[in-house]
């Protein structure tokens, strides 16, 4: 089994992205900032804080896992899963993901933004067409939950609000 990818100019090809530094890359997540498990990894909910980190292979099976998330054909199982999807572009995200995804985003109040180094993030060998599309990334939920790299929280610009009368 291959290694997974760590996110770099040269692996995110022609997908939107924005640099911070030589080293950081700016991503987004949607979730419910009160809602605690929106931020944190199946890995760190089990372990109920830090765990040791997989070698590579499992690495690369594990994000295989999260970025099938939403594919009828792959579970994510059982709860040890170390990732958190994250998109260099919420806007080609949204564009671009799947009804799963889109249902997600349009019903999350929050719009959150990182800077995370380049090493805690990957992508599977070898990656769906659909997580390139969508800028889908893997956040390594390890030595830091992604909160610890939070820049902003953001209202979420495609939240769709019920109608009141």
């Amino acid at each position: 089994m291959p290694d997974p990818k760590i996110f770099s100019t040269a692996n995110a090809g022609d997908e939107a992205y924005e640099l911070v530094g030589i080293d950081k890359v700016k991503l987004y997540r949607f979730g419910d900032d009160t809602v605690s498990v929106d931020w944190l990894s199946r890995a760190r909910q089990a372990a109920g804080g830090t765990f040791t980190r997989p070698g590579k292979v499992k690495l690369n099976e594990w994000a295989l896992l999260q970025s099938s998330y939403g594919s009828k054909s792959v579970s994510v199982g059982t709860g040890v899963n170390p990732f958190l999807s994250v998109a260099t572009s919420y806007a080609a995200l949204f564009k671009n993901g799947e009804p799963w995804v889109q249902k997600i985003i349009t019903g999350t109040p929050n719009l959150a933004v990182f800077t995370v180094p380049f090493t805690v993030v990957f992508r599977p060998s070898p990656t769906k067409s659909i997580s390139k599309m969508e800028t889908e990334w893997l956040y390594l939920d390890d030595a830091h939950d992604i909160k610890h790299y939070l820049t902003e929280m953001r209202v979420n610009p495609y939240l769709v609000r019920p109608v009141t009368v």
